[in-house]
């Protein structure tokens, strides 16, 4: 069977035998065949795109459920650091080694709490500029700007 590619190239050579002026039923026969074959191969393709979507689907269901595994996870890893830390400060056996590891309570990196940002100096702030892309494909359907072109494209939708 030809591939896609192909049968492209065989239209083509349909406009070349019009140009040449070959037999309008020629023609015709040519190019009911090239559409036969397009359509067999559209209808291959939708069969592969259509395994690739569901399986691209159950793919991120997995990664979704193997996250809210690591979430769970880390939960119960923090819970369990958050109950040595107060056994060890609570009995006051802040260091100490057993025969497969060594356990010691340290200060942890500075952080801050913040409850009001009024008093911050702005230096602290960063902005982010973000394009509203949405919001500007609406102002360039009236309008334009320098360095911005609206592009309308195309593509396959399968039902």
């Amino acid at each position: 069977m030809s591939t896609l590619y192909n049968l492209t190239d065989d239209y083509v050579r349909v406009l070349e035998m019009i140009d040449e002026g070959v037999d309008e039923a020629v023609i015709r026969d040519t190019l009911e065949s090239i559409d036969e074959a397009i359509e067999v191969k559209a209808d291959s393709y939708s069969h592969v795109i259509r395994e690739k979507e569901g399986i691209n689907e159950i793919r991120r269901k997995e990664i979704k459920r193997i996250q809210e595994l690591i979430n769970r996870d880390d939960k119960a890893i923090k819970l369990m650091k958050d109950s040595l830390y107060e056994a060890m400060k609570y009995t006051g056996k802040t260091k100490f080694k057993t025969d497969l590891n060594s356990f010691w309570v340290q200060k942890n990196p500075p952080t801050i709490e913040v409850t009001s940002e009024e008093h911050i100096p702005e230096e602290f702030f960063k902005t982010e500029r973000k394009l509203q892309r949405r919001d500007l494909i609406k102002y360039m359907k009236e309008n334009s700007i320098e360095g911005v072109e609206l592009k309308q494209t195309e593509g396959v939708r399968i039902r």
